[in-house]
């Protein structure tokens, strides 16, 4: 078994699906309000990389903290072999712009993590060295004792001390997201709302008239909707809280009384008419839901603590 940090070949696997499909992956139909995920800033050009006190090279530092080379080579090296185990080949110009975009990607991994870290540190939830002992007895058992967990590591190319450190950082980022994912409450002001999804304003009007004239919304919906994922349960969503759905989407909404239509209200796939069937004030969120919410505060989150973080950045792409 590959001894491969899970975080970093969750990222692999994303990547190589991405950067090997054909076609880019259809957008969502219902007007769900997307994660908060910030894109690459990409990497600051540099002749020689600076090295430590102890003449380790450096290829980026979080408030003053360095990011090594090594660590990045090492994570690389595991992203190409993975890759090419899924079919990438490397002497293609497609193949070559895959591999830069996972070092990239492999980078801001890196700092992410000692971001995360570092804030694990100063909000007190920081792994122990008792935990992460605990943790790698825990994996050395699930691999066979510790003669096979050595040959596994020995045939990753990673160290005990290397295997151990990202050990650490991952459990401060489980630490961290749980931490953040618990200040989202599980319970919420939530509407039981549908819709139908139009291409345009007159469309949406014209829709708007024919459900005020008596007309049953479920048989309209399932006539013209254009929400695929929806349509033919006459365009119920279900039971959502606030930040789930898209902005505009969202106010209007939880602006309406019960059995009222919206007008058209217009989000980036086009036009809606609303209506909320209920409303209750404090609602157990759906577990799925809740799931992604806390998610996507972890994600926010995140994104604030990379504004705040003194990023050094000393390799180019």
């Amino acid at each position: 078994m590959r001894l491969v940090c899970c975080a970093l070949l969750g990222c692999l696997v994303l990547l190589v699906a991405a950067c090997g499909a054909g076609e880019p992956a259809p957008a969502p139909t219902a007007p769900l309000s997307p994660s908060v995920v910030a894109s690459s800033p990409g990497a600051t050009p540099s002749g020689v990389l600076p090295t430590t006190e102890v003449g380790e090279l450096v290829v980026a530092r979080v408030n003053g903290v360095p990011v090594l080379k090594r660590d990045f080579d090492r994570q690389v090296a595991a992203a190409h072999a993975f890759a090419r185990e899924q079919g990438v080949d490397p002497d293609t110009d497609k193949g070559r712009e895959m591999l830069k975009g996972l070092e990239v990607q492999i980078l801001d991994s890196l700092i992410d993590q000692e971001i995360v870290s570092q804030a694990a540190r100063r909000m007190g939830v920081a792994v122990s060295d008792e935990e992460v002992q605990r943790k790698v007895d825990e994996i050395v058992t699930q691999q066979g004792g510790r003669e096979q967990f050595d040959k596994d590591l020995a045939a990753s190319g990673v160290t005990y001390e290397d295997f151990v450190r990202d050990l650490r950082a991952q459990l401060d980022w489980q630490q961290m997201n749980a931490k953040i994912g618990q200040m989202v409450p599980d319970h919420a002001e939530q509407i039981h709302v549908r819709h139908i999804q139009l291409a345009d304003e007159a469309a949406a009007r014209d829709v708007l008239a024919k459900l005020q004239a008596g007309q049953d919304f479920v048989a309209v919906a399932r006539q013209v909707s254009q929400d695929a994922g929806t349509k033919d349960q006459g365009g119920d969503l279900g039971w959502l809280p606030r930040g789930v759905l898209t902005p505009a989407f969202e106010e209007a909404a939880f602006a309406l009384a019960p059995r009222q239509f919206s007008e058209p209200v217009q989000t980036p796939i086009g036009y809606h008419i609303i209506q909320v069937l209920e409303k209750e004030a404090n609602r157990p969120v759906d577990a799925q839901l809740l799931e992604g919410l806390r998610q996507e505060a972890f994600m926010t989150w995140l994104s604030l603590e990379r504004g705040r973080a003194k990023v050094e950045r000393y390799l180019s792409f």
